[in-house]
């Protein structure tokens, strides 16, 4: 068989084209502009593969060098280490042992080399196992695109370059000539991980996973704020966890049935609202209002996701929403292999928006109301203190023979009411008057409570009165004069009307006293 050779004009044989799938020396430098949204997700990578190790202590180091403008990190785990084979495959793209697993944090094999060269040139992995000594091998951008280093170099024995407490086995990272972090001060990126880490690892962290940054302890960060607390007091959560069935392929009705919890939670206006603008960013309250996704335990996006036509309001930074989901359901959520952003399905959203819209929905308006309520009851203020001086002038209050008088029903209050807690807890002489709003989902319009020198006036916020009159007239809502003369003359009639609905002589003596008794009451306090 003959063979042809192409001769160039000054005679020179050609090159043969190059055929390779990929032309690696652009491949690596395009590869570090993909995927990986800032320091944060890149350095939360790392920790995945630790965890995935059965770590249970993961270092990370910051430092920046003396000698020039360059940074190094370090992130150092006692797991399982991984022998030559498994180290040559975790620096390939696309090489590992678990792709497309569905059991752990990855899949695809591209978060070691990816992550790392997305902030770093070059990065050396050292890895031991059964405590032998390290073998290690590297990446390195620069020799990449200069040809000098087409393939994962042979893992050999090599001592670690840092002194570390190491245990019997373990990884340890190491990012130099890191051109891509975020910041360029240690101290502004330190910060900036101890919160993204402490919030996307927050379900570790509370398994009792260590994760240090610098020396320092990084501490879970609830967006939920129902297992951190602060100012004394913490979210609540708003109905029981909501459990959907999603099919892992809606294709094939045979197919594994998948499930999402839904979690929602209401932040403490009452607590919070009257915090700085400063502590409430701080916290995370301002601005804070979303969906975390939690993907098993970590977090892989937080966002305004499934909300259909609700948008987002200020009301909305004062609740929170969880979103839990296992990974057999990632086509679904639509994860990518940075694990740090979901494209739900169509299907998906159809399963989910209506819940999480209508309870949003419904949070909103709850919150609104809440601060509403606020509002009206600073104005009562005035009223309360004038009662208090006003006090003396009375008739005392007979003393209720037994335990208790109301004690138990105004401790059940203070749980709800911070003024009522503080009332009770102020050993003070003076009798104090208490106007009160607590959501009922019956009953008066109000209702007496007594004990330890302490008269609270509980009003039904949810009673029609409340809402119609008494809500509008002392939020000065623009309440119109007509409307108010109207609610105050049924007001008048309903109060005749119930009374001349009782014809037992023992009850209608003791409803004139009550008459009698409150008309003078009222008269002493409007008495300038």
């Amino acid at each position: 068989m003959s063979k042809v050779t192409a001769i160039r004009k000054d005679n020179t044989a050609a090159l043969p084209p190059d055929t390779s799938i990929i032309a690696l020396d652009r491949f690596i430098q395009s590869t570090r502009d993909s995927g990986y949204k800032g320091t944060v997700s890149a350095i939360a990578e790392l920790v995945d593969n630790a965890l995935e190790a059965s770590a249970r202590h993961i270092d990370i180091n910051i430092r920046k060098s003396p000698a020039e403008d360059d940074f190094e990190v370090t992130i150092l785990d006692d797991g399982a280490g991984m022998d030559a084979d498994t180290l040559t495959e975790a620096l390939r793209f696309g090489g590992t042992t678990r792709f497309n697993s569905r059991n752990g944090l990855g899949r695809f094999g591209m978060g070691l080399p990816n992550a790392s060269l997305s902030q770093a040139r070059r990065v050396d992995v050292f890895t031991w196992q059964r405590s032998e000594a390290p073998i290690a091998s590297y990446l390195d951008v620069d020799q990449i695109v200069s040809g000098a280093l087409s393939a994962i170099p042979k893992p050999i024995r090599q001592a670690l370059p840092v002194s570390a407490k190491v245990k019997k086995s373990g990884t340890l990272v190491v990012w130099t000539r890191c051109d891509r972090l975020d910041h360029r001060r240690v101290s502004t990126i330190e910060k900036r991980l101890l919160s993204g880490l402490g919030r996307i690892f927050r379900h570790f962290l509370w398994a009792g996973i260590e994760i240090n940054l610098n020396g320092k302890a990084i501490e879970a960060v609830d967006p939920t704020f129902l297992r951190v607390p602060f100012e004394g007091a913490a979210a609540k959560r708003f109905q029981d966890v909501i459990t959907v069935e999603v099919a892992t392929d809606p294709e094939n009705p045979s197919s594994k049935v998948g499930l999402v919890e839904i979690v929602f939670t209401e932040l403490p206006v009452a607590e919070w609202h009257e915090l700085s603008n400063d502590d409430k960013r701080a916290r995370g309250i301002a601005n804070g209002a979303g969906v975390s996704i939690v993907r098993g335990k970590r977090e892989v996006d937080f966002g305004w996701f499934f909300m259909g036509a609700k948008r987002r309001e200020n009301y909305d930074d004062w609740w929170r929403c969880e979103i839990r989901f296992n990974p057999d359901l990632d086509d679904a959520f639509g994860i990518t292999h940075t694990k740090q952003q979901i494209r739900p399905k169509e299907y998906l959203v159809e399963a989910l928006q209506s819940i999480v819209e209508d309870t949003a929905k419904a949070l909103n308006s709850r919150v609104r109301q809440k601060h509403l309520n606020l509002k009206t009851e600073k104005t009562g203020v005035e009223a309360e203190t004038l009662a208090a001086k006003r006090h003396d002038r009375l008739r005392p209050i007979p003393k209720v023979k037994g335990p208790g008088g109301d004690k138990r029903a105004l401790s059940d209050l203070a749980d709800r009411h911070a003024r009522v807690k503080d009332a009770l807890a102020e050993k003070s002489p003076n009798t104090k008057y208490l106007l009160v709003q607590d959501e009922q989902d019956s009953g008066p319009f109000y209702k007496p409570l007594v004990a330890d020198g302490v008269l609270v006036s509980v009003l039904n916020s949810n009673h029609l009165f409340f809402r119609k009159f008494y809500e509008p007239l002392v939020g000065q809502s623009g309440l119109d004069p007509t409307k108010a003369s109207h609610m105050m003359n049924l007001m008048l009639l309903a109060a005749t009307r119930a009374e001349a609905s009782f014809s037992n002589k023992d009850d209608k003596r003791t409803l004139a006293k009550f008459r009698k008794e409150w008309s003078e009451v009222l008269d002493a306090l409007l008495r300038s």
